[in-house]
């Protein structure tokens, strides 16, 4: 669900002219006792990945996604 989220905000035409390669899942990146980090990667145009990454992670929150 996460790599489609990422799929999609590369295709949508609002953001795709700021992504280079779409983000995707590389894994868990730690582990606390009622949370976890994912950690993903991507490519975006210079100085645009803080926009991009605060919208990656406004649609996990919209969709409930983990």
């Amino acid at each position: 669900q996460l790599n489609r989220i990422g799929a999609e905000i590369a295709a949508d035409p609002e953001w795709a002219p700021l992504i280079l390669e779409a983000p995707n899942v590389l894994g868990v990146d730690d582990i606390g006792a009622e949370t976890y980090d994912l950690r993903f990667s991507g490519r975006t145009l210079a100085a645009q990945q803080w926009k991009v990454a605060r919208e990656i992670r406004r649609r996990i929150a919209m969709e409930g996604a983990p």
